[in-house]
C-alpha cells in the first residue's frame, strides 16, 4: 500500500494511526488496484483487528463503516 507517490509501498503493519485516522480512515493506494481507496482499522475490545477497505472516499466515520459491514454480512 502506498500513501504518497514518493514514499513507495509499505506494509499494513508499518502504518501509523492517530485518533482522527482511526475515526475517519486513511486514503491509500493499493499496489494492484488502479484507484485510491479508504482504509479503516477497526480494533475490537478484545484486541482483534479487522481491516475494512472502501472505494467510497467520502465515507468519514468508522461507526458508519462498521454498520455497513454488519449489514453486508447479514446479506451474505
Amino acid at each position: 500500500m502506498r500513501l504518497t507517490k514518493e514514499g513507495g509501498y509499505i506494509d499494513l503493519k508499518e502504518l501509523s494511526w492517530n485518533d482522527a485516522q482511526f475515526e475517519q480512515g486513511q486514503i491509500v493506494k493499493l499496489k494492484e488496484v488502479p484507484f485510491k481507496v479508504k482504509l479503516f482499522k477497526l480494533v475490537a475490545s478484545n484486541g482483534d483487528i479487522e481491516w475494512v477497505i472502501t472505494n467510497n472516499l467520502s465515507c468519514d466515520s468508522a461507526d458508519f463503516i462498521q454498520d455497513e459491514n454488519a449489514m453486508r454480512w447479514q446479506v451474505e
